[in-house]
């Protein structure tokens, strides 16, 4: 996950900001390397479904009902990343996660500090770097 990470730094250097996915409900980003390639996915905790800073329109306070039932706006992120730690030798293909804190100017027109905290960075066919501090919980 750090040689992603430091990629993703070097994309973030070359030019390249993190991208909103087209589809969804929830702020999902695809972070570049320094050729343009996509590494890594990058999902805020702070734009769930329902969470205060969703930019697809979708937006309430922590805590709140999402589309899914059972999960609370702000729990995707810690269960995705629980999901990873759980799946030991890859039996259930759970994608490497990891929580992380990205800083980047083109977050400031949702988050007002454009930092991201506690947010999941999942790389399934990708790989992933950026301005992050990587929590390694396992």
């Amino acid at each position: 996950m750090t040689e992603i990470t430091q990629e993703v730094q070097k994309g973030f250097e070359a030019g390249f900001v993190p991208k909103l996915t087209d589809e969804g409900t929830s702020g999902t980003y695809l972070l570049r390397g320094p050729k343009g390639e996509d590494l890594a996915v990058f999902k805020p905790i702070d734009e769930e479904q329902f969470a205060p800073h969703n930019p697809r329109s979708y937006v309430s306070s922590f805590g709140s009902a999402t589309f899914r039932a059972g999960v609370l706006s702000g729990e995707a992120t810690i269960r995705e990343h629980a999901a990873f730690l759980l799946d030991h030798g890859g039996f259930a293909g759970v994608p490497s996660t990891a929580l992380a804190m990205i800083e980047h100017s083109s977050l400031l027109e949702s988050s007002n500090t454009g930092r991201r905290e506690a947010d999941t960075i999942s790389c399934s066919t990708f790989s992933t770097p950026s301005s992050f501090y990587l929590d390694r919980t396992g």
